[in-house]
């Protein structure tokens, strides 16, 4: 009676190749870079929204004194730029929310093709340890930041 070894996924690191690894590698890389700079740009804007309106209700005040819109239609336009502000503002924690998850996504296929090049690789002893290193940097820096980012440390000093 033969007895039937099922292979698991890990078992497929030992058969990828470095050509393999590589792909991970560049699409873990730009994957983070694409959801960093959707993050950097979320930020942006929510930073500043509130010199926006400030330029928008210059903008409709010089309308107002100008003659252009009366004074109903100046105060309209003024609470839909306070209204669209709030927008610039609470869309950041939104933005930022479900690009940390696509971080996450294209650190996973950096840390995929990282252990995969480090165990089939050509290289020498200490090039495999350097990768296996940095593989296991951003696997801790992943779980640290999953779990602890909704923690935070507000000091008052008076």
């Amino acid at each position: 009676m033969k007895v039937e070894v099922r292979k698991t996924n890990l078992d497929k690191f030992g058969q990828m190749t470095p050509e393999k690894a590589k792909k991970y590698m560049s699409r873990g890389i730009i994957i983070t870079a694409i959801f960093l700079i959707a993050t950097g740009v979320s930020v942006f804007v929510a930073a500043n929204a509130d010199e926006w309106e400030d330029l928008k209700q210059a903008e409709n005040q010089w309308l107002y004194d100008s003659g252009v819109i009366d004074f109903g239609e100046l105060g309209d336009r003024n609470d839909r730029v306070a209204w669209e502000r709030a927008l610039m503002e609470g869309q950041s924690f939104y933005v930022t929310l479900f690009t940390r998850i696509g971080i996450y996504i294209g650190f996973f296929f950096l840390f995929i093709g990282l252990v995969g090049f480090a165990i089939t690789g050509t290289g020498d002893e200490r090039t495999k340890r350097l990768l296996i290193t940095i593989a296991s940097l951003i696997l801790f820096v992943m779980i640290f930041t999953i779990l602890f980012s909704g923690f935070s440390i507000n000091m008052n000093i008076t």
